[in-house]
């Protein structure tokens, strides 16, 4: 789910993509044209567009008007998981079946260093010229624009586990790294501090979550 600037709800499910408002629950592939079926996730980006991560492909919802992105438009594969979209206009996609690439306009860009096209990306984040990723197996993965070359940096030293199912960038600088069982890990100054359920956390596995229930799930953390 993902609260757009209008406060409308949209809600991705088994049986497509809902906008909830105050006129009530509306399916959108009803009314709009659009690949349609199973939704695995949503963003929204800064300029209000709502993008949606299918196993046909990807959508760009603007102006009431559905952009589909596949296979025969140049994508690696059809079925995607985590979205993501950078302060340049690009926006990052990880295939379900491995590897990070990212799209701006027509152009599709793979990301081949630190092993990231033989590992499967579990989420993305990021903000400034910063993406952060976390991976099925290898950790956590920092890239930084530099005059359009990514440099990448791992991390995996001092994480709660190297399998980071899901990620979130605070305010403060602060990375967040949500494990399938080992708990969160929070990063910060070049080092990392892990918590668990010896400190209160309900469970170690940590799902994907969108941006501000993650951010006030762990804002409250970070007062106990």
């Amino acid at each position: 789910m993902v609260r757009d600037r209008e406060s409308n709800l949209w809600v991705g499910s088994n049986k497509g993509l809902y906008r909830i408002n105050s006129r009530g629950v509306l399916s959108q592939e009803k009314r709009d044209h659009s690949i349609g079926g199973r939704v695995a996730t949503l963003y929204e980006d800064r300029e209000g567009e709502l993008w949606v991560g299918r196993a046909q492909g990807i959508e760009r919802f603007r102006d009431n008007t559905f952009l589909t992105y596949s296979l025969s438009d140049g994508l690696p594969s059809n079925s995607n998981g985590s979205l993501y979209a950078d302060a340049e206009g690009r926006t990052w996609f990880a295939p379900l079946e491995g590897g990070l690439y990212w799209l701006k306009d027509t152009e599709i860009e793979r990301i081949t260093d630190a092993g990231l096209s033989k590992d499967v990306v579990y989420s993305i984040a990021g903000s400034g010229d910063e993406v952060w990723v976390g991976r099925q197996q290898g950790g956590l993965t920092r890239l930084r624009n530099r005059n359009g070359l990514f440099a990448t940096e791992t991390y995996t030293h001092g994480l709660a586990q190297n399998s980071v199912y899901a990620i979130h960038r605070s305010r403060d600088g602060r990375i967040w790294a949500g494990t399938l069982n080992g708990g969160v890990s929070q990063f910060s100054n070049g080092r990392f501090t892990t918590f668990t359920t010896a400190d209160g956390l309900a469970s170690n596995t940590v799902p994907r979550s969108k941006r501000d229930g993650t951010e006030a799930c762990f804002l409250q953390l970070r007062t106990v």
